[in-house]
């Protein structure tokens, strides 16, 4: 989520969102009255199954990435603009806007080892593990990625055009390194880097810039043994929130290793976003997205968009979540 796109309006509308909240008197279901309102805006089931999805960094613009190794691109009104189809992917894991030499691009890690950059002209392979890659994220003029085989590494790109590049392994431990957070997201220079593990390991670096460095020891933590589908870091970059398998929201503390769960589904949490202003929605296996405040530490909303597994959910402004199903529905939740 992109804090500049909400300025005034998003403080106002979140202000009223918390007093709402102390006049409900913190029950979940009288928030029920407010009557949230969803929409099915567009279904793109002929590319398969969705895994995620990504807005624009300046918002109105939004890709979509498939299994079936095919990103497909949506303008403001939702309609398709582009269809791009990955060759030699076998799967593609994921889709997010990042930027190189500050031109905006799209980055996918797809199951044949590499980090695959899309800048709207053409495609380009990185080679970045020998294991599936499960994550990638470009930020500035570096590649970070994670792996099957449980390794984390950052590539700087020297040219893309002729993929040159410079690569070093940052951290390996056991079990799949599967999902990638930075602090702040595109914002501007890097403070902290994490990365979640399927065996509930949470890893996170401080300083990018000294990320090369041999001496630099990450801390490492361990609240819950479950795999982690989504991580976050909160607006102050002072905690993370993390969506698990077996069903936990929770909040890690950095500072103290700390931790405390929101909430639980029965099954998978698969998805999360927040606005700046600590505004989280969860997206679950069963169809039901649900708010939370990071601030109030309280639950806030419950939804059933449908029975089919939720694939992304993202905010597009303070009162608007956009969400993805399995099956290539999108939805418009507005509240």
């Amino acid at each position: 989520m992109h804090q500049f796109r909400f300025q005034l309006f998003s403080q106002v509308s979140f202000a009223i969102l918390l007093s709402l909240i102390g006049l409900l008197a913190g029950s979940p279901l009288a928030w029920a009255d407010l009557s949230p309102r969803v929409t099915k805006v567009l279904t793109i089931s002929n590319y398969g199954m969705p895994v995620s999805f990504d807005e624009h960094p300046q918002g109105g613009q939004y890709v979509v990435a498939f299994r079936d190794c095919e990103l497909v691109f949506l303008d403001a009104t939702f309609k398709i603009t582009q269809a791009v189809a990955i060759p030699n992917c076998r799967s593609l894991f994921g889709a997010k806007y990042g930027y190189f030499n500050q031109q905006l691009m799209v980055v996918s890690p797809v199951y044949v080892g590499e980090s695959v950059i899309y800048d709207f002209s053409a495609i380009h392979r990185i080679k970045t593990h020998n294991a599936a890659v499960t994550g990638s994220f470009l930020v500035n003029n570096d590649l970070i990625s994670t792996s099957d085989d449980g390794s984390v590494t950052i590539t700087e790109i020297l040219n893309l055009a002729e993929l040159k590049t410079e690569q070093q392994e940052l951290y390996k431990s056991i079990g799949v390194a599967r999902k990638i957070a930075i602090y702040p997201d595109l914002g501007g220079p890097v403070s902290r880097l994490a990365i979640s593990y399927d065996t509930g390991e949470i890893v996170v670096f401080p300083n990018k810039a000294n990320l090369r460095s041999p001496a630099l020891k990450p801390q490492v933590f361990r609240p819950i043994k479950s795999r982690i589908n989504t991580i976050r870091f909160t607006p102050d970059g002072q905690s993370l929130v993390a969506g698990y398998f077996t069903g936990e929201l929770l909040k890690l503390d950095l500072s103290t290793g700390q931790s405390q769960v929101l909430g639980r589904a029965e099954f998978w949490l698969n998805t999360i976003d927040m606005t700046p202003e600590g505004l989280l929605v969860t997206g679950n296996s069963q169809g039901i997205v649900k708010l939370f405040s990071i601030p109030n530490e309280q639950e806030i909303l419950a939804q059933q968009i449908g029975q089919i597994p939720i694939a992304s959910v993202e905010f597009i402004n303070p009162n608007t979540v956009l969400v993805v199903d399995a099956k290539g529905n999108l939805y418009q939740l507005q509240f």
